[in-house]
């Protein structure tokens, strides 16, 4: 499913380049891990800066082991999602449920992730430290 602002219902470019974008995603190979060469740095705001928010996660199991809970804490800015993102899909994680809370410049995010790979513990530390630098 697509979402696409009311505007845009019927333009056929639009149409045409989604279609396209959809063939090669389908067409891509999927065994190869993104790569998290480049992240989206976007600048901070004033407030953010003037008042930084110490970043930190909280990773841990929940519901018996096969279901594990990312809890964030830290300033809002463009891309953070996108990086988040890029790290879970490197690391071949599914995202179960999301709850994204931004208050004012500060984010509460928590997310419900699957993953076998979590159990190895040179995956999980690894898996960390990318969550570390992205948020």
């Amino acid at each position: 499913m697509v979402l696409v602002p009311q505007i845009l219902l019927n333009d056929a470019k639009l149409d045409h380049k989604l279609k396209i974008d959809f063939e090669r995603a389908l067409v891509a190979p999927a065994d190869e891990p993104a790569s998290l060469d480049k992240q989206y740095v976007g600048a901070s705001s004033t407030q953010a800066r003037t008042f930084p928010i110490t970043p930190s996660f909280e990773l841990s199991p929940y519901q018996d082991g096969h279901i594990w809970r990312l809890s964030i804490v830290t300033a809002d800015r463009k891309g953070l999602l996108f990086n988040l993102a890029r790290v879970f899909v490197h690391h071949q994680i599914d995202l179960k449920s999301a709850k994204i809370m931004t208050l004012g410049e500060r984010v509460e995010d928590s997310f419900l992730l699957q993953s076998e790979r979590l159990h190895n513990a040179a995956i999980l530390r690894q898996f960390e430290r990318q969550i570390s630098d992205a948020i």
